[in-house]
């Protein structure tokens, strides 16, 4: 039987691929620092362990070999340093998530010093793995993936897979940008509006299909870079339709729920920017996954997202804050009812 060790096996991602695996058949071992705020993966061999506690990981990885080791939390070139020590001994092949934001244009614009529509990095559609990146440096979350990415693929002693995930969602997550649609439901607003019409994509992936394509790396290693995310992206409208239609199956309001299309780009609108909205597409080539990895079973949105509103739902209204940290990077206005009401007051003179 082969056997797999996912790092971060907790999360959203990490999760997901547990799953994966031990449906395919793979001996599971996960290891997190604390438990799964998704629910636990049944039949799979839990550790806690810290990596930043020196040893801890190796201790944890015992004198055991594994076929495969996932990193779904690779967030710094220590981290990176870390996995190569540990390929050094009995790991068959490293794969570890990154994320489409670390691309930048002809003119090198990135995403994370996006300010305003004029600033949005102008990426080729779709973006195909060769585009250019930023360069590696610990000073933001982007440029510290391209860190963890190059130390891999020059060190690794053992072939090395990068999933670059885009928009990524699934039970668990942290930051769920389905929350922006499942409040809004669930305290009873009278329209969602949203800014550049609902258009604009901004690639999503799927925790479970992020997974698929861990297993299919798992399954034949070499050493590559792909993007991970979902067939067929939805412009933001599009998506919260998808949304709408979920929770209509879960009796949860209705999928003919009011939209309100403004023409105001995301960056300059009263209100109507979602965790989605871009001013220019992000859409990820995945054909690349498909001719490294073989045959992938991939999820539609539509059908992937599901499960991640069964969650949501559970998740109260009144103090959701602390069941959802990771969306505080948005600010205090994905909720800002006041500015909307105000907005629609203005509509109706």
């Amino acid at each position: 039987m082969s056997s797999v060790f996912i790092l971060g096996g907790t999360g959203q991602v990490g999760r997901a691929t547990a799953e994966r695996f031990r449906n395919a058949g793979w001996d599971v071992t996960v290891a997190s620092r604390g438990k799964a705020p998704g629910g636990a993966v049944e039949d799979v061999r839990a550790v806690e362990v810290d990596r930043s506690v020196d040893g801890a990981l190796e201790e944890a990885l015992g004198d055991r070999p594994y076929d495969a080791l996932v990193d779904v939390i690779p967030y710094t070139d220590d981290h990176a340093a870390q996995l190569v020590r540990l390929a050094a001994g009995s790991i068959g092949t490293l794969i570890a998530v990154s994320t489409i934001s670390v691309y930048v244009d002809s003119e090198g614009r990135g995403f994370e010093t996006a300010t305003g529509p004029e600033t949005m990095p102008a990426l080729p559609v779709p973006i195909r793995v060769a585009c250019p990146t930023v360069e590696p440096d610990p000073g933001t979350y982007s440029s510290a993936k391209v860190a963890v990415e190059r130390r891999l693929l020059s060190d690794s002693a053992v072939p090395v897979t990068i999933l670059r995930a885009g928009a990524i969602y699934g039970r668990g997550s942290p930051s769920p940008r389905e929350w922006w649609v499942v409040k809004r439901v669930l305290d009873g607003r009278p329209v969602l509006p949203l800014a550049n019409r609902g258009r604009g994509v901004f690639h999503h992936s799927a925790a479970a299909n992020i997974a698929s394509m861990a297993l299919a790396a798992a399954e034949r290693p070499a050493t590559r870079i792909v993007n991970a995310a979902d067939p067929d992206p939805l412009p933001v409208g599009a998506m919260v339709l998808a949304l709408l239609a979920c929770l209509a199956r879960l009796g949860i309001g209705g999928a003919d729920a009011g939209l309100l299309l403004l023409d105001a780009d995301p960056f300059s609108a009263p209100c109507g920017r979602t965790p989605w909205s871009v001013s220019r597409d992000v859409m990820a080539d995945i054909d690349e996954a498909i001719a490294e990895l073989g045959p992938l079973e991939l999820l539609h949105y539509e059908e992937a997202v599901q499960d991640t509103v069964e969650w949501l739902v559970t998740i109260p209204t009144d103090g959701w804050e602390p069941h959802l940290p990771g969306l505080k990077v948005y600010g205090d206005t994905l909720f800002d009812y006041a500015a909307e009401d105000a907005y629609l007051r203005r509509l109706l003179r």
